[in-house]
């Protein structure tokens, strides 16, 4: 099993690898749940909207918080997944992210 969670741990890295510089990950180095922290860059609530269009289901960090949230992110849950679907929804998940990162086109 650890084999299998360190192979999925690395299709979810290499999947969201485009977003390093403006993001950063939380528990990639085990289990099977990342934190994607934006940095304040990405509306997560707006990140989760869109993500859901396309089947895919993450949590806003906010919900994990009682008070004010002090970092913008989401919850990735990846156990139950195949890696196929990992590297799948991975790459689909970044291109959403950037989209919703990209600045508003100037008038």
């Amino acid at each position: 099993m650890r084999r299998l969670y360190a192979e999925k741990r690395s299709a979810l890295a290499q999947a969201l690898g485009s977003l390093k510089p403006g993001a950063s990950f939380l528990g990639l180095e085990a289990g099977l749940h990342v934190c994607v922290d934006f940095g304040g860059g990405v509306d997560s609530r707006r990140l989760v909207q869109e993500s859901l269009k396309h089947g895919i289901l993450i949590t806003p960090l906010s919900q994990y918080y009682l008070g004010s949230p002090d970092r913008q992110g989401v919850v990735l849950g990846y156990g139950g997944l195949e890696l196929h679907d990992i590297e799948r929804a991975g790459k689909q998940l970044a291109s959403i992210i950037e989209s919703v990162h990209a600045p508003s086109p100037s008038v």
